[in-house]
């Protein structure tokens, strides 16, 4: 709700058209088709740092993010540098608990160059993975898949990060997380993107 102009308590749930209707996604069963209704966040990751289409040098480059789980804490996070091929434990930062962002790094030693996807996935404390793809059935909803970011690593290129390297280590996850919003504010409305395709938030 945006207007909150009165709160009732019921012993039941409340069957409105928001909760009921229209924030559903459908679910395959046995049974067929059934609706449900969204319910708790999922566990997802994003990749802050490096940026999507940044070009890096070979070397120690740091792959650096957040991730959440909703209800549950985050229990750990995996970088992908090859496409989801192979996957690397990262480390985590700061406070790991329920309803919380738990930042997360992983130390990439790049020995090739040319074009590499990268990929995060995180694991909440019952168990559930982040998928690597899309649910169709979801929708708009639910959309917490690992989603591919590209880089370009070249022999002698000056990374980003590496012009940002004089910060302290905390004020250098500052700037990186402040980056990043920004570059988001910037991107169009969900309505406006491939919002039913998994393109949204």
């Amino acid at each position: 709700m945006k207007w909150l102009r009165r709160v009732e308590v019921v012993s039941i749930p409340f069957h409105g058209y928001f909760q009921s209707v229209k924030y559903t996604y459908q679910r395959k069963t046995e049974r067929g088709f059934e609706t449900e209704i969204v319910g708790p966040m999922m566990p997802k990751s994003e990749i802050v740092r490096p940026r999507a289409g940044e070009l890096l040098s070979l070397g120690d480059q740091r792959v650096f993010g957040a991730a959440w789980a909703g209800e549950d804490s985050v229990s750990r996070v995996q970088a992908s540098t090859d496409g989801g091929e192979t996957w690397n434990d990262a480390t985590m930062m700061g406070p790991q608990a329920p309803y919380s962002w738990t930042l997360w790094e992983y130390r990439w030693r790049v020995e090739s160059t040319g074009e590499h996807e990268i990929l995060a996935r995180a694991t909440s404390s019952s168990g559930r993975v982040q998928p690597e793809d899309h649910e169709p059935l979801n929708g708009g909803y639910l959309i917490h898949h690992s989603r591919p970011l590209q880089v370009r690593v070249e022999r002698g290129a000056l990374a980003e990060a590496d012009r940002t390297a004089g910060y302290a280590h905390a004020n250098a996850i500052m700037y990186d997380m402040n980056a990043f919003a920004e570059e988001n504010m910037r991107r169009p409305l969900d309505v406006e993107m491939e919002f039913m395709g998994g393109g949204g938030i």
